[in-house]
């Protein structure tokens, strides 16, 4: 009975579900200055060498976060920043980070065809 408790509602979505998969790395770039990764679930990270800040933005969220040299966490909305703007140092990381994910859209494309 304990068996068909578990299994009841097994197969029944809930709220969140599609969230609480793990998402796996898909590809990455590493040159001199950086790290980039690209995950199963869109979200896109840049580590950036020379200042140890990284660039986190997740799509799921609508969400970019900014963690800077001193491991401050700074979470934007995207809404937020087209609207209101964003701050010099995310705005140098957003634009270097869009020339990575086209290239990092062009390689998973190529691996398609």
């Amino acid at each position: 009975m304990t068996l068909n408790l578990r299994k009841a509602g097994s197969n029944i979505l809930r709220d969140g579900v599609e969230i609480g998969r793990l998402p796996v790395l898909q590809h990455w770039i590493r040159t001199r200055n950086t790290v980039s990764f690209l995950l199963s679930n869109g979200t896109y990270q840049c580590n950036f060498n020379y200042d140890h800040s990284k660039i986190i933005i997740c799509p799921l969220m609508g969400a970019a976060t900014l963690i800077d040299s001193n491991q401050t966490f700074h979470t934007y909305k995207l809404s937020t920043l087209v609207s209101s703007g964003a701050p010099k140092e995310l705005t140098d990381r957003l634009t270097f980070s869009l020339n990575y994910i086209k290239k990092l859209q062009e390689i998973i494309s190529q691996r398609k065809d």
